[in-house]
């Protein structure tokens, strides 16, 4: 995973005679790249020592000591999943800001722009 990201913006302060009047225009970027796979295996093993052996009961996978549940059977089938995605967001934005002795205004408007592509996958449990 990684993330980069930019908040370019320019501010000025005005002195007026009904008050004070701050501005502020800006663009906001950011590119996230996730590539994420999980899979969960759930195990029988002994409660002891520093080295607990695996554990065979009748449960247990054929061939595979201790193994209970693999892949999608682990916690209902949820947590499988490989995500290969780019995550982009761009924003222009402007804020307004009037001061005039204890009053404080503020007001701004944000467009952001979104847009994901890429591939995920989620197993779904085995019956």
């Amino acid at each position: 995973m990684g993330s980069t990201s930019n908040d370019v913006r320019l501010s000025r302060a005005f002195e007026l005679a009904e008050g004070k009047l701050a501005t502020t225009v800006g663009y906001f970027t950011s590119i996230q790249n996730v590539a994420l796979t999980w899979n969960f295996n759930q195990y029988l093993m002994q409660a002891s020592g520093d080295k607990p052996a695996l554990l065979n009961s009748a449960a247990t996978v054929a061939g595979s000591p201790g193994l209970l549940a693999q892949g999608t059977d682990v916690w209902g089938g949820c947590c499988n999943r490989a995500i290969d995605a780019q995550y982009k967001t761009n924003a222009l934005y402007t804020n307004l800001g009037w001061e005039k002795g204890d009053w404080n205004v503020d007001a701004s408007l944000r467009d952001d722009k979104q847009n994901a592509s890429g591939t995920y996958n989620q197993a779904v449990k085995q019956t």
